[in-house]
């Protein structure tokens, strides 16, 4: 599918089936000299519907691994992955794509996590209701020892968060590379979603949104 030099082996990738049985598909690969994210939609007679290359989300020098993607309810693609520099603290950057691939976000994303030193990681997305997203992330991988407690935040369409994290997990994940994933669900007027890790290694959350 891409040519392009990766070190993906050392990092995580997501895929989804979009609602008209596209896949969408993103990944970091090394094509300018750093890590930066790529996103390719395939449709479901093997076009490339973003071109042969992709699209580039991310243009930075920090190292980004590990992307994630859902498809929000008003159609567009909200991709969210952690942007760690040399120095300073990480962050947590978001972009949103038009079903053609346009950009919704300036280009190189937005950041929309960042906390002092902290590094947030290990993003997970869901749609919520409308065009919002759920976004679960751990809270700090700077250090082995940092918290790594699981949060989950709303972010509208428009980007900013809809209101504050989830209380944090009240167990830290011992490890950083435990699986997390989110369930989402709805019920009439409302989005909830539950945030996992592995047993023993922390508690479930419900978030209502």
């Amino acid at each position: 599918m891409s040519g392009h030099p990766q070190d993906t082996w050392i990092s995580d990738w997501d895929l989804i089936c979009d609602a008209e049985g596209s896949c969408v598909l993103t990944f970091t690969d090394i094509r300018s000299g750093n890590w930066d994210v790529q996103a390719y939609k395939i449709t479901s007679d093997g076009a490339f519907a973003w071109g042969a290359d992709g699209i580039n989300l991310s243009q930075s020098a920090a190292f980004e691994p590990s992307p994630a993607v859902c498809q929000a309810g008003d159609g567009d693609y909200v991709f969210a992955w952690g942007q760690y520099p040399d120095a300073g603290g990480g962050r947590m950057m978001m972009q949103r794509l038009a079903p053609d691939g346009a950009l919704r976000f300036a280009v190189g994303g937005i950041s929309v996590i960042s906390v002092g030193t902290e590094e947030p990681g290990f993003p997970d997305l869901e749609p919520s209701l409308g065009g919002d997203v759920l976004l679960m992330y751990v809270r700090d991988i700077s250090a082995y020892i940092s918290p790594r407690h699981i949060r989950l935040q709303r972010f509208t369409a428009a980007g900013p968060p809809s209101g504050q994290p989830s209380p944090q997990s009240s167990t830290a994940v011992r490890s950083p590379w435990a699986t997390r994933r989110i369930s989402a669900w709805t019920v009439p007027g409302e989005r909830s979603a539950a945030g996992t890790a592995p047993p023993g290694t922390s508690s479930v959350r419900l978030y209502n949104g």
